[in-house]
């Protein structure tokens, strides 16, 4: 099963399903000594495993997106493009560990689409600055979609886990790079850019 959403390689052994669990039995069997991991045999073979999950689970600063489709006809587009061409546009922010999208199950709220953004850098500021300025090249050229909103972060919610592999991929892109909302972006975008 392994990780999901987007991970950056490189970023250590560990997998998700290795700290979450992977629901089949297992045992501690020994410690890798001089760290927090602890090997897990289970039925499918030895895998190693953060001793404290919730220490080591999510990474040092975490970015929440809350957006909506504002083109209800095109929301298979939008869903497309945010995980197989947005994420992987934004995964070279400096210090970026991985980052997935969830839907909301309550689909008649204005929340309807989560991105959680994972970094590990001395400086959580300064990766959210870079990701911001992808964010804009993208838009610059061609490779962001203007029908998309953010939404008012207003409580919590009950989340599911979209899976990219069930998305495929756009097959070209192309999108304008001058529209209205795009223009609005980039002006929301700059401020955030100089308040940081």
């Amino acid at each position: 099963m392994g990780a999901r959403g987007i991970c950056r390689s490189g970023q250590g052994e560990v997998t998700a399903e290795a700290i979450l669990g992977t629901g089949a039995p297992a045992a501690v069997a020994a410690t890798n000594e001089g760290t927090d991991q602890v090997r897990r045999v289970d039925l499918r073979g030895t895998v190693w495993a953060i001793r404290d999950p919730w220490r080591r689970a999510v990474a040092k600063g975490v970015l929440t997106v809350i957006t909506v489709c504002t083109d209800p006809a095109r929301e298979e587009e939008y869903n497309r493009w945010y995980l197989h061409t947005h994420l992987p546009d934004l995964s070279k922010a400096k210090g970026f560990v991985k980052a997935r999208r969830f839907r909301n199950l309550d689909a008649t709220g204005p929340r309807r689409f989560l991105a959680l953004y994972e970094f590990e850098s001395p400086s959580i500021k300064e990766s959210y600055k870079e990701l911001l300025k992808l964010a804009m090249k993208a838009a610059d050229t061609g490779r962001h979609i203007s029908f998309m909103a953010p939404a008012a972060n207003t409580g919590g919610g009950l989340w599911e886990e979209m899976e990219p592999q069930s998305f495929k991929p756009l097959e070209k892109h192309g999108y304008p790079t001058d529209t209205e909302y795009l223009r609005d972006l980039r002006k929301r975008v700059q401020g955030q850019i100089e308040t940081l």
